[in-house]
């Protein structure tokens, strides 16, 4: 779904879903994993500012700083936010930082902006955890930044008024290249009817 473009520049996947639990952490994680499967740079940020599901996977100890600091503190270099992630020779991970009080002014502002195209830069994939576009602005207000939008549905799981929600979001073109990632098919061929 991405573009074949001329243009050097890394290319944006944001990743989002309706609501908390539909799997848009790991839909993202798996994502940036595969990429980076494919001896491509790959850049994971945790975007979620609110609820930071990335977290889980990595052990945040080792991360000095995260997105909200390098977009709170002018001081910050956004370099200082991407640690190899360990999982990959090819993956780097910014994970979401300190819970600001802000994140949707911190992720409107020109400093988010800026760190995507210093990252863009440096690595052939960015893949960005959103926030749920259902509950908060963050991931409409940050979505023009990206080349493909995944919106992720879970089988079983996500409501059907999030299909209606996500296809407003379309028809407004809202997220930029919007493609539908269903996940946890294989729980529902498990189920006895």
């Amino acid at each position: 779904v991405l573009t074949d473009k001329e243009d050097p520049a890394g290319k944006c996947i944001l990743v989002t879903s309706a609501v908390k639990g539909e799997g848009k952490s790991t839909t993202a994680l798996n994502l940036a994993l595969a990429y980076a499967g494919l001896s491509k740079k790959v850049l994971l940020v945790g975007a979620d500012l609110r609820n930071p599901g990335l977290a889980r996977f990595f052990k945040p100890e080792s991360y000095s700083y995260g997105l909200s600091d390098y977009l709170s503190d002018t001081r910050i270099g956004w370099e200082e936010c991407v640690v190899k992630g360990g999982l990959s020779d090819y993956l780097s991970v910014c994970l979401s930082g300190n819970l600001p009080p802000n994140p949707t002014q911190l992720l409107s502002g020109k400093r988010f902006e800026a760190f995507l195209e210093k990252a863009a830069s440096e690595f052939e994939m960015i893949v960005v955890d959103s926030a749920p576009c259902m509950a908060v602005a963050d991931t409409l207000l940050m979505a023009r930044l990206a080349d493909v939008s995944l919106f992720v549905v879970r089988a079983g799981y996500s409501e059907k008024s999030a299909l209606h929600f996500s296809g407003d979001l379309h028809q407004k073109k809202q997220l930029p290249n919007m493609n539908y990632l269903l996940n946890d098919m294989g729980s529902l061929s498990e189920r006895k009817y």
